[in-house]
């Protein structure tokens, strides 16, 4: 998947997309403007902490959806914002959390994880 960049891609996302989550992320997903390859972002806010923190978080859900298995669908654009727990559950768990959160987004075709 490519990036998402830019601030009115990010305001579309949040403003028109669907929400999923659970107690590690959540996910807006909303389809694009013109079809092509789906995007990704992956965020975490001020609220998790100080930036040390907020790169731990996003270091560990990139991770995870890197070891997501299965092809992701096309022309859609997610943004998957961290929450605490993204921090402190064991990686396997995080790993279930974002595939199951992935699945009922419908960003991802098939089974997930590996």
């Amino acid at each position: 998947m490519a990036k998402l960049r830019g601030p009115k891609a990010f305001q579309r996302v949040f403003d028109q997309g669907q929400t999923v989550g659970n107690r590690a992320v959540a996910l807006f997903v909303c389809p694009q403007e013109s079809t092509g390859e789906g995007r990704l972002a992956i965020v975490a806010g001020k609220r998790l902490g100080k930036a040390t923190v907020r790169n731990r978080a996003r270091r560990r859900l990139r991770a995870a959806v890197r070891a997501l298995s299965g092809p992701w669908t096309d022309g859609q654009d997610v943004v998957v914002v961290a929450r605490r727990a993204t921090l402190t559950e064991p990686f396997r768990v995080l790993l279930e959390l974002v595939a199951d959160a992935c699945q009922r987004a419908g960003v991802i075709v098939g089974p997930a994880g590996r």
